[in-house]
């Protein structure tokens, strides 16, 4: 059994970081084709509606990316409470400054639900993605002491489980919703990527990057194209034989079994990357440290 990269404990690795920043502006792009722009109402088959599919499928793969480089430096390092109270304090900073300039512009109305909300914002669940992401981080020392327990193919076994239970069943089982609830935005999905992570951290190691790093890169970019693709093929394909268009979104979900293998082949491709200017290297590192307020 090998563990690699266990010796990097916390330390900033600047491709990673770099991956970082592109995850968080690909969830920008993501809310930007969801709630700038409406792809619902551009007629289909059209050349913006065809882009701006493709650009979000690209970007679907953002809030998995985003999970796996947290889970790839929490397995390896401690709990620590100061860490939960910075992330704590962070968000009530933005929560409460964003919710006072709201009131002021007269964007929102005064309410003491509004106030409430804004106090506690993780605990209203006012931003799901913090929310579910303070309960990974509650959650990373238990699930911790479960992978240190485990050798490599238990390990692989495990991921193997948890992907047929929650991304290979709810694709072909689409309908049935048990296995599927959260559709890859609940706690139970951030668990699955977290064993993810973990494995890569531990398992893949860099000589095996190296060895496959132009076929890491190939099959990232063809992964990330798929998405889009489905959709406009299941569209088409739904509009020629029923008159008009059933199912597009398939795939468009973060516990898709096109998202997810996207999204492992996107992390390893930054993986074969190499960031060897020390100064480029501080100014990833410096504009990454921001990235979570961004959301």
């Amino acid at each position: 059994m090998t563990r690699e990269h266990s010796n990097i404990g916390t330390k900033r690795l600047s491709n990673i970081e770099l991956l970082r920043i592109i995850s968080m502006l690909l969830i920008i792009t993501t809310h930007f084709w969801g709630h700038g722009i409406d792809l619902a109402s551009i007629e289909p088959f059209t050349l913006p509606y065809n882009f701006g599919w493709f650009v979000k499928g690209i970007s679907y793969v953002s809030v998995n990316t985003y999970v796996l480089i947290s889970a790839y430096f929490l397995c390896r390092s401690k709990f620590q409470v100061s860490k939960l109270l910075n992330l704590w304090f962070e968000i009530e900073f933005y929560s409460v400054s964003l919710y006072v300039l709201a009131v002021l512009s007269n964007t929102v109305h005064f309410s003491i639900q509004g106030v409430l909300t804004a106090l506690l914002p993780v605990c209203a669940g006012e931003y799901w993605f913090v929310t579910i992401y303070i309960g990974l981080f509650l959650l990373h020392p238990i699930l911790d002491f479960l992978i240190v327990a485990m050798n490599r193919r238990q390990h692989g076994v495990t991921v193997a489980i948890l992907t047929l239970l929650f991304v290979v069943i709810p694709n072909v089982f689409f309908f049935s919703k048990w296995l599927n609830f959260g559709t890859g935005y609940g706690i139970v999905w951030f668990v699955v990527l977290y064993f993810i992570g973990s494995y890569l951290r531990l398992y893949v190691t860099k000589k095996w990057i190296k060895k496959n790093a132009t076929k890491i890169r190939i099959l990232s970019i063809v992964f990330l194209l798929l998405p889009g693709i489905s959709r406009i093929v299941i569209a088409f394909t739904t509009r020629l034989i029923l008159g008009h268009v059933v199912g597009a979104g398939l795939f468009f979900s973060n516990n898709s079994i096109i998202i997810v293998p996207a999204t492992v082949l996107f992390f390893l491709m930054f993986l074969t990357f190499d960031i060897k200017n020390e100064k480029a290297g501080k100014v990833i590192n410096k504009l990454s440290s921001g990235s979570f307020a961004v959301y």
